[in-house]
């Protein structure tokens, strides 16, 4: 690969996904941890790179592994979740999985060929029976992407973190671009303890929604379906028509 990787990571020192998968495919990697972290992490000590500060948040953490690498001079980097099982390719109407290296390198080549993009990312695995296209553009790319560096976008605490990195990427009149055929297999969402949950306690997620609401009025709107509140689809993503230029 020609780009950094960080895995952000709280309190899955015992099983982490992510780095058990590069460490197996000998695949260097930042395993991104808070002070407090680092003794219970130490199995993983040759990769840790450990943050200034304790309980600051997700939003902290991944600003933290923009900085980093934009101070090391390198143009991009990415950044994974720390529950991902494998990456891998839809082929011929079936999820393969493969050692990392070939699926990340197929998203870094667009690095080479265009310009005008702020953020690259796959297809989670769960979707890619719907994928008609190899990629597409102008959506929100989670839990596995590359970013890069230079751009002015960062993540915001207290919100739905993703979404407000990507419409910020977008107004800031860069693309995002989203490999459909190319996957992540990711473990369900609460199915491991640690990671983000504690952000979520006393109605965090619902707070969360709310402010992403109130900051990006009138794209979004709140709903409730089954007792939960919830952000309603929206056509925000299919305003922005911005396209990667060649090199």
């Amino acid at each position: 690969m020609n780009y950094p990787i960080y895995i952000p990571s709280k309190s899955r020192f015992e099983k982490n996904p992510t780095a058990d998968y590069l460490i197996e495919n000998r695949v260097n990697f930042f395993l991104v941890i808070e002070p407090q972290d680092e003794i219970n992490y130490s199995k993983y000590k040759d990769y840790i790179l450990v943050m200034p500060d304790n309980n600051r948040g997700l939003a902290y953490a991944r600003n933290f592994c923009k900085n980093h690498a934009y101070k090391n001079n390198t143009k991009w980097h990415w950044q994974v979740d720390d529950n991902i099982e494998s990456f891998g390719f839809r082929i011929g109407g079936k999820n393969i999985k493969t050692p990392p290296k070939k699926p990340l390198k197929e998203i870094e080549k667009w690095t080479h060929k265009y310009s005008g993009i702020g953020m690259m990312g796959m297809k989670h695995v769960l979707f890619a029976w719907a994928a008609s296209k190899d990629v597409c553009f102008n959506k929100q790319c989670p839990s596995s992407i590359l970013v890069k560096n230079d751009i002015p976008a960062y993540w915001n605490d207290n919100i739905v973190e993703d979404t407000d990195f990507a419409l910020q990427v977008l107004f800031a009149g860069y693309c995002t671009v989203e490999f459909q055929k190319v996957l992540m297999f990711k473990m369900p969402t609460g199915k491991m303890k640690g990671g983000c949950e504690h952000e979520y306690v006393n109605n965090g997620r619902a707070f969360r929604q709310l402010n992403l609401v109130n900051k990006w009025k009138p794209h979004f709107e709140l709903t409730t379906q089954y007792g939960r509140t919830k952000i309603k689809p929206s056509r925000v993503w299919k305003a922005f028509k911005q396209r990667p230029r060649p090199i």
